[in-house]
């Protein structure tokens, strides 16, 4: 039960202790967790969080932390780094299957009660994440593009016109990560829904000027690699002097 989130989590961990101690099918606690919490069209809510399970099932395998925020990770290798892994398909993918994800719980919204607190905002919530991760992923595709004519090895060989593209590609990714967070903050649940929003913003638009700083104006040494990353302290151990 190890996860990184609490409020986007909480249906998960509701069917793990439902399940631990009574076992029964994802499709089957979906539509009793609706029916509970008064949420409309149990059934094609039961429906989107299997197509939701899936999906996230797809991004792990093809997809591998396209959305992981640790800065450390996407300054790695110099250059795009890791974006090159992704294939433009498998993000399209993404992006249509969020899509319908999102129009099946707004038909779900559209019929229920908004004094049913909980499945009312749990609602919401879904549909907000849901559209922040297609904005991302679109973020992340015009961000591709450059992978198509730049040299990671070789940033000094791009002509004056594909750095123009470069800052083109880098304008549109931040305009869009910008939309991301205005997004997310409007359902910001709790403090790990604003540490998300803390850890994007100093990840993601950090890597995107780094590709620019990089490639249109021939950064040597990145400057934004802090000296050291956050982490714990050494274990004391004086006392086995």
């Amino acid at each position: 039960l190890n996860h990184w989130r609490t409020a986007e989590n909480a249906l998960c961990i509701a069917y793990a202790a439902r399940a631990m101690a009574s076992p029964l099918s994802p499709r089957d606690f979906y539509r009793e967790y609706a029916v509970r919490h008064g949420i409309g069209l149990p059934e094609r809510f039961a429906g989107a969080m299997e197509q939701l399970g899936s999906l996230d099932i797809h991004n792990r395998d093809r997809l591998f932390n396209i959305g992981f925020c640790y800065l450390g990770c996407w300054l790695g290798p110099k250059g795009l780094g890791w974006i090159r892994d992704w294939r433009e398909e498998d993000i399209d993918f993404a992006i249509a299957a969020y899509g319908e994800i999102a129009q099946g719980l707004r038909d779900c919204l559209a019929e229920t009660d908004p004094a049913s607190q909980r499945g009312f905002g749990l609602l919401r919530l879904l549909i907000n994440r849901a559209a922040c991760s297609v904005i991302h992923l679109q973020a992340i595709g015009r961000l591709k593009e450059i992978c198509s004519f730049a040299d990671d090895n070789a940033p000094e060989k791009l002509s004056p016109e594909e750095k123009d593209r470069v800052s083109i590609c880098c304008d549109q990714a931040l305009a869009l990560c910008r939309e991301y967070l205005s997004l997310h903050l409007e359902q910001n649940a709790d403090r790990g829904c604003e540490g998300t929003a803390v850890s994007y913003y100093a990840t993601i638009l950090a890597y995107i000027d780094h590709i620019r700083q990089y490639f249109v104006f021939g950064e040597k040494e990145c400057r934004h690699r802090p000296s050291s990353f956050d982490q714990p302290p050494p274990p004391d151990t004086t006392y086995l002097n």
